[in-house]
């Protein structure tokens, strides 16, 4: 990819009135032992020149051709499903980068939807690029005659927020009295998840403690909310599998799916 971006500077302008030569150098001498992202692309860039010179009528006769480009990032990001941490970078002193953006989960809490790159495990190649709905998925409970800390008393499983009927709570600078109690376990990191994998990985949260759960949903009025943020040009379809019905039917719950259209329509 350096290659291709240096040689777009030869001839920038077209001062030299025709089409200038871009000359790969190896040298034999280079040690790229400290510069292992180096080293891997020019391992993938070798293998495309080799391919190349066998037969260059399979790239259009142009190194710059989308074939050649093709080729050369399955060659880099095959290697990285073999090869642990590929796309990591450590730095001193601290968590690596990739750990960084693993555990920071704010930056993913907030997106509507999501750009997925399906990789092929054998090969390593992008099978099909795709956009994801986010799914906000939750355990939602409310009472008229039991305090947020009867509520909480059910299950050994921490709330993430809650009210006591009665409670003035300040919401866009208005101060309103609870006329119920409510009860909030947002249990996932992240809305990056289809529908049913949303579901199916809070039922993984809640049987943590199924019996704590299933009395707290006895006992007050509970739902599983949903707040799905649909791309305008993604696929709006919802599959619940049998399986997961079987779940939803042990915990005795039902489901609440709210969908909000949003984005902008692919031109292309």
């Amino acid at each position: 990819d350096s290659i291709v971006q240096a040689n777009g500077r030869c001839n920038r302008h077209g001062e030299g009135g025709e089409d200038c030569k871009t000359y790969i150098v190896d040298c034999t001498d280079e040690s790229l032992k400290y510069l292992k992202e180096i080293e891997k692309a020019k391992t993938a860039a070798t293998d495309l020149l080799y391919r190349y010179k066998e037969d260059s009528g399979k790239f259009d006769n142009d190194l710059g051709s989308s074939a050649a480009v093709k080729c050369y990032y399955d060659c880099l990001f095959k290697k990285a499903v073999y090869e642990e941490n590929y796309f990591d970078y450590p730095l001193k002193d601290m968590p690596s980068l990739l750990n960084q953006l693993s555990e920071n989960t704010n930056w993913r809490k907030g997106e509507k939807y999501f750009l997925c790159i399906s990789l092929d495990k054998q090969s390593g190649k992008v099978i099909f690029p795709s956009i994801r709905n986010s799914n906000y998925c939750y355990l939602y409970a409310t009472s008229e005659t039991k305090s947020l800390e009867e509520l909480a008393s059910y299950t050994k499983i921490k709330y993430t927020k809650g009210f006591s009927k009665g409670d003035v709570i300040k919401r866009a600078n208005v101060q309103k009295i609870e006329k119920i109690s409510s009860i909030y376990f947002e249990l996932l990191d992240t809305k990056c998840y289809e529908t049913e994998e949303a579901i199916e990985k809070l039922l993984d949260k809640l049987s943590e403690d199924k019996p704590g759960i299933k009395e707290l949903i006895k006992n007050s009025s509970a739902v599983i909310e949903i707040c799905k943020n649909q791309y305008v040009s993604a696929n709006a379809g919802v599959f619940l599998s049998k399986e997961l019905l079987q779940r939803l039917s042990e915990f005795e719950i039902g489901i609440d799916i709210d969908t909000y259209i949003c984005g902008k329509e692919f031109i292309n």
